[in-house]
């Protein structure tokens, strides 16, 4: 009978260490687990930041690569002058079209607009009186034998020759 306690005590004894292990080493698991979670999260957005990060350097490249051609093609700031446009005028429709015409782009010479505004007599009379003339925005301006009025602002960006 004697046996039978001490089976039973060495029993129960070996027990407890062995739950005590066990939690001890379930507890280990959690951990590592959690620990190669956010491990795992780091990486991944390491791999995204190196991602960017790459992506990044090959349009500075290229920006850079643009520049260096520019430059030596002779499209450096020194190289162009700017002319400043700012016209309010009537015009007629023939008028109006080579104003217009002008501001096509070329090799030598861009235009960068800012605005364009064009009232025709439709516009100004709102068809009250058709066969009176297209009134500008100012008073003391004289429309007679013009179809419309223009407001155009911009620049002319114009090469220096050398």
């Amino acid at each position: 009978m004697i046996q039978h306690k001490i089976i039973s005590v060495v029993l129960a004894v070996v027990f407890v260490v062995t739950a005590h292990v066990f939690f001890k080493a379930y507890d280990r698991y959690v951990t590592e687990k959690c620990a190669l979670r956010i491990l795992t999260e780091q990486r991944a957005r390491l791999e995204t930041r190196q991602g960017e990060e790459a992506k990044k350097r090959r349009k500075v490249r290229r920006v850079n690569d643009f520049v260096s051609r520019a430059g030596s093609l002779g499209m450096v700031p020194s190289s162009w002058r700017r002319y400043d446009v700012d016209l309010e005028e009537p015009l007629s429709f023939q008028e109006a079209a080579t104003v217009l015409q002008a501001t096509v782009n070329s090799e030598f010479y861009y235009f960068a607009p800012e605005s364009l505004h064009v009232r025709t007599a439709v516009a100004s009379q709102k068809r009250q009186d058709p066969e009176a003339p297209v009134s500008p925005p100012e008073e003391g301006v004289e429309m007679e034998g013009k179809d419309l009025w223009l407001t155009l602002t911009g620049s002319f960006v114009v090469r220096n020759r050398h």
